[in-house]
């Protein structure tokens, strides 16, 4: 089974990279949000995507709507409230899609997440939104959700950002990289959830997120490139991070080609993940296909 992830878009989405998608073919798509600023238009785009495919909205799609600066206890969500609308049930930010033929069920975190361990900032937002009033009812919710599913389903997660527990360095999945101290910048609600699934014997073979970008700011020199895969073995939990900003980005001596970058899963039949790659597609002028000019691979199960 093949499952394509699309990393932030942050505005880098057009009719070209639809079409890459439609090529790969995958079995599922996952979009992990940050479309553009409340960008109804670029979300109505991606809705009309004919792929199956579950969706999270990030941080970005909520740009004004949350913003901390809003006085008041209310807050104007027109233009969330107009994306969720556009993407309906492919919208799995705390609920989730439900896929018998897969044998599988996409558990959505919470979305338009910001990162870090800050709920006050945002908890006007969350509350009007969502009824939520801290991270324990998040978690509580997304747990809810998860037991609902089939039984006998595997269980992906689906969060903008990633969870805690990841790492505490810049260059962790969700390290903090963009101040001089560093730490983990993960969402403790998500990386609750998780466990509390796990310990109920749930089978949880893959967390897909974005929000933290692969090129790190310059604060974490010398490095320069977070790492975007990470294997919980005692758990057989893959997290990846498909946050590959921009996605987007012109051919190299052709400057009216362009590249797409997809992050591809390929599960085995029992449902593990086997292979994890990060791919670059270019079109073919001639006859319309594409074909890979990059791959770097972030997992293979057979070399460990």
């Amino acid at each position: 089974m093949l499952i394509a992830c699309v990393g932030d878009v942050h505005g880098l989405w057009n009719r070209e990279s639809e079409e890459a998608l439609s090529w790969l073919q995958p079995d599922l798509s996952l979009f992990v949000g940050d479309f553009g600023e409340e960008d109804v238009e670029l979300v109505a785009e991606v809705a009309r995507v004919p792929e199956r495919k579950a969706v999270i909205l990030g941080n970005h799609d909520a740009w004004y709507s949350a913003s901390p600066t809003r006085r008041g206890n209310s807050v104007a969500l027109d233009g969330v409230e107009e994306q969720l609308d556009i993407l309906g049930d492919d919208h799995v930010g705390l609920s989730a899609k439900t896929l018998p033929d897969l044998g599988l069920s996409v558990v959505g975190c919470r979305p338009f997440s910001k990162g870090g361990g800050d709920w006050k900032r945002f908890s006007k937002f969350y509350r009007q939104l969502y009824g939520l009033r801290n991270f324990d009812d998040s978690a509580t919710q997304i747990v809810g959700n998860s037991f609902a599913e089939p039984e006998h389903h595997r269980l992906i997660f689906l969060g903008h950002n990633g969870p805690t527990g990841l790492g505490s360095s810049a260059d962790s999945p969700c390290g903090l990289d963009f101040r001089p101290e560093e730490g983990d910048f993960g969402d403790r609600d998500m990386e609750d959830a998780i466990r509390a699934v796990l310990e109920k014997g749930r089978r949880v073979p893959l967390a897909v997120f974005g929000h933290m970008h692969e090129r790190l700011h310059r604060f974490a020199l010398p490095r320069t490139s977070r790492r975007m895969f990470h294997l919980d073995k005692s758990s057989g939990v893959a997290y990846v991070n498909c946050a590959v900003v921009p996605r987007i980005r012109e051919a190299e001596g052709d400057p009216k080609a362009t590249q797409h970058n997809f992050v591809l899963v390929t599960m085995t039949a029992a449902l593990e993940v086997e292979r994890v790659e990060s791919v670059w597609l270019q079109k073919n002028q001639g006859d319309g296909s594409f074909e890979r000019v990059e791959t770097t691979e972030w997992y293979n199960r057979e070399s460990g």
